[in-house]
């Protein structure tokens, strides 16, 4: 829908608004530190990557509540969470942020904070733990196949 879109954001007079498309993983840190805020309007979506990424680089966040979204965030805390299909408020948020520059400091620094939980040291032990439970298991399923 890119060009869709981009003659929407044409008709509404939208400045500064890039459609960058695919962007190669090594660039990604450039387009986070010419960002001032990172929207996203899913509907489906699981642990979104992208918004753990946004929240590390101290990117301030607007996004919808869709599916494991409000497991990572927090309305008004790490991030602003606006309900599934309504750009309406999307929208609303994102002015809310560009106006309201100590909110958007706020943000940025407890989303940045948060996803210390993310990292390898501190999730490290729990996914060893899984794997290793999964051991016995394997090795029963091996043994009755035989």
């Amino acid at each position: 829908m890119r060009p869709q879109l981009e003659a929407l954001a044409g008709e509404l007079g939208l400045r500064n608004t890039q459609f960058v498309g695919r962007v190669p993983w090594g660039a990604m840190p450039d387009v986070y530190d010419n960002a001032d805020i990172y929207l996203t309007a899913t509907n489906i979506d699981n642990m979104p990557g992208s918004v753990i990424e946004c929240l590390s680089c101290g990117l301030p966040v607007v996004t919808t509540d869709a599916g494991g979204v409000p497991y990572i965030v927090t309305h008004e805390k790490t991030a602003l969470i606006v309900p599934r299909n309504d750009h309406v408020a999307l929208a609303a948020q994102a002015m809310r942020l560009l106006e309201d520059d100590t909110l958007a400091v706020h943000l940025a620094r407890n989303g940045r904070e948060a996803c210390r939980q993310y990292a390898w040291p501190a999730v490290r032990d729990a996914w060893l733990a899984a794997y290793h439970s999964l051991g016995p298991a394997r090795r029963e399923l091996s043994t009755s196949a035989a």
